[in-house]
């Protein structure tokens, strides 16, 4: 990648001087036309020429064997399988129960088998394809191998009963991920905010701890005697305890004071817990659970949602700069062989091929000046369509209001609003077809089911 880059802007630099250069010679057709060949055939030699080879990344297989493992391990058909294997392998471990058949264990162990040879081959694969290097700079291939060689290791001392790595294979479920940009670039915004999280878990830890030896000075052994002798769920029995019908929310130690402060914190039934506090010892200490739960609940539990949030929003606008920096580079090669214009057409050329890209067809079929659509577009976007559109949804929440659940079907009042229900859902599908017709349906962002209004 790095070689390609230089040799485009080696192309770029002889471009500018053959330019300068025919700025100094009298203006003719044959100078003009034997520089733009001139130039023409060095970008072509520049860009085709082939990198040159690193002797540290030189390897062991053949350039055909490598090649073809490369094609199979990146084709669709290979990643798909491997995706329905591990779905697959997540359904066989859920539908498993205590004191099943020996039948169905059996063939649980013969599946699990045949799903380990799967992944191994699949490892294999991508270790012929890629370099070691190359194969360890994705973290999900080092987890991969890590669980295909404990599994192997796994099932030759237990010979197919092992459950460790059979169950850490579920986490691989999370690489279908990848399938799906949305719930991808989710995922990589909880893994941005790890950072910021840790600092913010820190705190909370703080003060969780300081709660909960504030909470032992105020109320330890205060607590006794509190529960309700009719619900045992309420405390734990203890016969020879000195301090009886104890809660389970008790700040008498260190580690039951945790976890009332913690149970506080998640808002769990975190006003019985006052309430308690309160009847031990005095109204005051309604100030203690209430500062708790306000600190606890609503100000740290929340910064832990807003940095996720900023993390998200983080790696959407790198995605949109991606997005860009691909679309830009769809005509940055083409645009090098333009021995005239300016750097204005050059920046109109990247737009329009933004604008193929992204919002040019509708459905694939009509593009994005047709007058068919520009005509729809005016039609949708017109305040008398909108007009008909809310009254149309006014008169669909009145027939709704006035539906009858216990009138008879045969009535007068059933058969009209069917009527009227039936004209709403023809003028409702209407203006949905003539919205996708305008703008589109999906696979942009100004699309039917992506606009916000």
């Amino acid at each position: 990648q790095k070689e390609h880059e230089n040799n485009l802007e080696s192309v770029k630099k002889m471009i500018h001087a053959a330019r300068r250069k025919r700025s100094s010679v009298a203006p003719g057709g044959l100078n003009r036309l034997r520089a733009s060949h001139f130039i023409k055939e060095n970008v072509r030699h520049s860009v085709s020429r082939e990198p040159e080879r690193d002797p540290d990344h030189e390897q062991t297989y053949s350039p055909s064997i490598r090649v073809h493992a490369r094609s199979i391990v990146e084709s669709r058909v290979f990643v798909t399988g491997i995706h329905l294997a591990i779905i697959l392998n997540s359904l066989l471990l859920a539908v498993q129960y205590y004191d099943q058949p020996d039948t169905f264990t059996d063939a649980a162990r013969l599946a699990n088998t045949v799903f380990i040879g799967i992944y191994t081959v699949e490892i294999i694969l991508k270790l012929v394809a890629y370099p070691v290097k190359v194969f360890a700079e994705d973290w999900s291939n080092c987890f991969d191998f890590c669980l295909v060689v404990g599994s192997l290791i796994e099932l030759a001392i237990t010979d197919g009963d092992g459950t460790s790595f059979n169950s850490m294979r579920l986490f691989r479920i999370f690489e279908t991920a990848k399938r799906y940009p949305s719930l991808w670039l989710f995922l990589l915004a909880i893994a941005r905010s790890v950072r910021g999280v840790a600092v913010l878990t820190l705190l909370l830890l703080i003060v969780i701890f300081t709660y909960a030896l504030l909470g032992m000075q105020l109320f330890s052994v205060r607590y006794c005697g509190l529960a309700d002798p009719t619900d045992a769920l309420q405390y734990a029995d203890h016969p020879n305890s000195s301090c009886p019908l104890l809660p389970r929310q008790n700040f008498n130690n260190l580690v039951k004071s945790l976890i009332s402060v913690f149970q506080v914190i998640s808002g769990e039934d975190w006003n019985l817990s006052m309430y308690i506090g309160m009847s031990a010892t005095h109204d005051f200490a309604a100030l203690y659970f209430v500062s708790l739960f306000v600190i606890g609940n609503y100000i740290i539990l929340n910064l832990f949602i807003a940095i996720l949030l900023n993390g998200l929003e983080t790696s959407r606008e790198e995605r949109k700069l991606d997005d860009n920096n691909q679309c830009i580079g769809l005509t940055g090669t083409s645009s090098l062989f333009s021995t005239e214009g300016s750097s204005h057409d050059s920046e109109e050329d990247q737009h329009a091929c933004c604008v193929r890209i992204r919002a040019d067809t509708a459905l694939f079929l009509i593009p994005k000046d047709h007058p068919v659509r520009v005509r729809l577009r005016d039609l949708v976007e017109n305040m008398y369509f909108e007009l008909c559109v809310m009254v149309a949804i006014f008169a669909s929440t009145i027939s709704l209001a006035l539906e009858d659940p216990i009138a008879a079907p045969d009535t007068h009042l059933p058969k009209v609003l069917r009527l009227i229900d039936v004209v709403l859902s023809f003028i409702f599908t209407t203006e949905a077809l003539l919205k996708i017709g305008a703008y589109g349906f999906i696979l942009h962002k100004d699309s039917y089911l992506m606009r916000d209004g």
